[in-house]
């Protein structure tokens, strides 16, 4: 995806996402807005290290920062956390993803 992508040009807000875990069980999640429409937020992120909490933390820091009358587009690399929101909004919702470690941090 170039700097001419759709995405780039959304009239709402665009932001980019991206959580960590590092090998010593330290995690960290942070949202960076495109222009000036919301300011860049990082914060830690505590509870049983596992590379999907911090990205859907991040994502999460995102929806919240986003004022409600506003679009908003995120821009994340992480196909797990893209996974379980899809899993989530579905009609059949799977019985095991009620009880996901990660379920908290998705409502």
């Amino acid at each position: 995806m170039g700097a001419m992508s759709a995405e780039y040009r959304n009239s709402g807000v665009v932001v980019a996402t991206d959580g960590s875990l590092k090998s010593d069980g330290a995690m960290g999640a942070a949202f960076v807005a495109l222009g000036d429409r919301l300011p860049s937020c990082s914060a830690a992120v505590f509870g049983r290290p596992m590379s999907i909490r911090p990205e859907m933390t991040a994502i999460l820091m995102a929806v919240e920062a986003c004022p409600t009358h506003e679009d908003l587009t995120i821009l994340t690399d992480s196909l797990s956390s893209i996974r379980l929101l899809q899993n989530l909004q579905r009609v059949d919702f799977r019985p095991w993803l009620h009880s996901h470690p990660v379920r908290s941090i998705a409502e």
